[in-house]
C-alpha cells in the first residue's frame, strides 16, 4: 500500500513532466521563465536564506562580503528589519557564479 502524498514530498523534473505528459525541456523552460518574471522589489534575510539554502547568519556574512546595500525598515533602537534590493541580489549571484 502506498503512502499518501504530503506537501513536503519532492519530485524530479522527469516525474513532474510525466504527470502532465509534456517534455522535460518544457518544464525547465517554464521554471526559468517564472523565475525571471517574479517581480519582487526587495528580499528579506529569510527570503534569501531559503533562496540560497543558507542560514540567516550566512546571509549576513554574504552581504558583508559583497558590500551589499540594504534598507533597514525596522523601527526603534534595537529592531533590525533588513531589505535587500533585487539588483543587489542579482549582482551577488552574478559575482558568485564567476
Amino acid at each position: 500500500m502506498m503512502e499518501p502524498l504530503r506537501p513536503t514530498d519532492s519530485f524530479t523534473l522527469q516525474e513532474l513532466a510525466s504527470f502532465f505528459c509534456i517534455p522535460v525541456e518544457a518544464v525547465i523552460q517554464a521554471i526559468e521563465t517564472q523565475r525571471r518574471n517574479f517581480n519582487k522589489p526587495f528580499y528579506t534575510i529569510g527570503d534569501l536564506a531559503v533562496l540560497w539554502s543558507c542560514t540567516p547568519q550566512g546571509i549576513n556574512y554574504i552581504l558583508r562580503k559583497y558590500d551589499a546595500k540594504t534598507l533597514n525598515s525596522g523601527t526603534g533602537k534595537r529592531r533590525r528589519n533588513l531589505r535587500v534590493p533585487v539588483s543587489t541580489v542579482e549582482r551577488i549571484e552574478r559575482q558568485s557564479s564567476k
